[in-house]
């Protein structure tokens, strides 16, 4: 592989790394303010987690917890929707 292909093919995988982060922080956001309207809670209130990254490390799937509520969201290709909803046992 010549210098230059090299090269090219190195910036290309900084670029979609870059790109990952940057979607992945907006998802989150964007889960968040979903959840805040779904579970009836705060978005202040809720913790959101990554569960599933495709190859190229996007978001394809949050956890989100808060207001003793747990909530899986995907991504249908269009928009984040509501996967699973359980309400947490108080102990």
């Amino acid at each position: 592989m010549s210098a230059k292909r090299l090269l090219l093919a190195l910036s290309a995988g900084l670029l979609l790394a870059g790109c990952a982060g940057s979607y992945n922080a907006m998802s989150r956001d964007d889960v968040k303010l979903r959840a805040a309207f779904d579970l009836d809670c705060a978005a202040e209130n809720l913790q959101v987690s990554p569960l599933q990254h495709d190859p190229m490390d996007f978001a394809r799937a949050w956890g989100v917890e808060g207001c003793d509520q747990r909530a899986a969201y995907v991504f249908n290709g269009a928009a984040w929707s509501l996967d699973f909803h359980t309400r947490k046992s108080r102990e």
